[in-house]
């Protein structure tokens, strides 16, 4: 992982290696619903990684590492949100 300064990006995007964020994250809308937690933009080796957090309507909460170039998914996690999963936890306990 790369250590950088906000000039970084912006160079990266100006000469072609990264998408904008909104293109992304217009993309990932289409794809993937949801409301985007977080994101960050990291550097690994040559490549570069928009990292989201998004909640879907189902209460999941999803990690995406996302090709920052071509905007294609590279990697995904799937986490129940804690709270969704205490709720579930105690309508269970009346089952």
């Amino acid at each position: 992982m790369t250590v950088m300064t906000m000039n970084v990006p912006k160079k990266a995007l100006q000469s072609g290696q990264i998408l904008p964020l909104r293109t992304v994250l217009e993309s990932l809308e289409r794809k993937q619903p949801g409301k985007v937690l977080e994101v960050e933009l990291e550097q690994k080796d040559a490549l570069w990684i928009y990292k989201v957090k998004l909640l879907r309507a189902d209460g999941q909460l999803i990690k995406l590492m996302l090709d920052a170039k071509t905007a294609e998914l590279v990697e995904r996690k799937n986490r129940d949100v804690p709270e969704r999963r205490k709720i579930e936890d105690s309508v269970n306990m009346f089952y």
